[in-house]
């Protein structure tokens, strides 16, 4: 069994983020230079955009797939495979920017109380990739063929925090 665990410092980005716009702010007139000369909340706000902006857009996504009773389409309820047949084409929109050319099988997990335990079957070589995302769209492990091969394997999908065996 594989557990993988990533920590992402998110405050150095929002700092370098905004030190990248200070020299194009300063070049500009008005409202954004006096925001970014006068005063620490426009590098507060900045951080908390790129710290939120992620999750809001994990959650609104979830609630549009999950929103269901129970499978159909392209949507389904919490902890239930959803698994598109037909690639996605320029009406649909459940998830930001999908590939146009990747059959896709997702899946939301609360794993608030207790770990999932997701198995993948033997894949007979076939290429296949099973990222798993984070609510900050972290990708934190990616089985499949290129990291993990194409034989049977087992997950433990744990929350943060979680002990256990």
């Amino acid at each position: 069994m594989k557990l993988s665990r990533r920590t992402v410092s998110l405050g150095g980005a929002g700092l370098l983020a905004a030190a990248s716009l200070g020299s194009t702010a300063a070049r500009a007139d008005g409202l954004i230079t006096d925001l970014m000369e006068g005063s620490d909340e426009f590098g507060t706000a900045l951080e908390a955009y790129i710290y939120g902006y992620p999750l809001v857009t994990m959650e609104m996504t979830r609630r549009v797939i999950t929103n269901v009773a129970e499978p159909k389409g392209t949507k389904a309820p919490m902890g239930q495979l959803i698994k598109l047949r037909e690639y996605p084409n320029a009406e649909f929109r459940d998830v930001t920017a999908p590939n146009a050319d990747t059959l896709y099988t997702t899946a939301f997990l609360d794993v608030g109380d207790e770990p999932w335990i997701v198995s993948l079957p033997d894949l007979n070589d076939r290429y296949a990739l099973f990222p798993m995302l984070d609510g900050w769209t972290t990708v934190f492990d990616v089985p499949g063929k290129r990291t993990t091969g194409t034989g049977a394997q087992t997950y433990a999908i744990t929350g943060p925090g979680w002990e256990g065996t």
